[in-house]
């Protein structure tokens, strides 16, 4: 048999597929790492809901119904559920942020807010006892609620 009668792709036909492939590859793997920022958020927008609850529920535990100072918030050894939030949060890629009115470190405070940074840039979602739980938000230390992000 004759090497010039045989059928088959040339070079540059090949060499043209192979690169179709690399830029169908490259879309494939951009998506799935915007999808995994996306689902890292929603697993912090759960956690800020659930220490939305969390913080409400101590209210309650409390005999005067006042929430928790950030003493008290922010110490790992009070609250055993509010720290398995936290840590959630830090393996997602956000960092949790708590203020209250809270006066003498006392769990007195009557409005708190709390607020963590969520993986697309810039953007917060943000938690208060007014019961925002909404991204695009922020926790103010002077208001001790949640307001739009500037």
């Amino acid at each position: 048999m004759n090497i010039n009668n045989r059928k088959g792709f040339t070079l540059v036909e090949l060499l043209v597929v192979v690169a179709i492939i690399g830029i169908l590859a490259g879309a494939i793997l951009l998506n799935l790492s915007k999808e995994a920022e996306k689902a890292k958020d929603a697993r912090i927008k759960s956690s800020m809901n659930q220490i939305k609850t969390r913080v409400e529920s101590m209210r309650v535990e409390n005999i005067d119904l006042l929430y928790p100072s950030k003493a008290t918030f922010d110490n790992p050894t009070k609250d055993d559920q509010i720290d398995k939030m936290r840590t959630e949060i830090g393996k997602q890629g956000g960092t949790l942020v708590y203020y209250s009115d809270a006066t003498g470190g006392e769990d007195n405070a009557s409005k708190w807010c709390a607020h963590s940074n969520l993986n697309q840039d810039g953007v917060f979602f943000c938690v208060d006892s007014s019961g925002i739980g909404e991204a695009g938000y922020e926790c103010k230390e002077a208001t001790y609620k949640c307001e739009p992000t500037p």
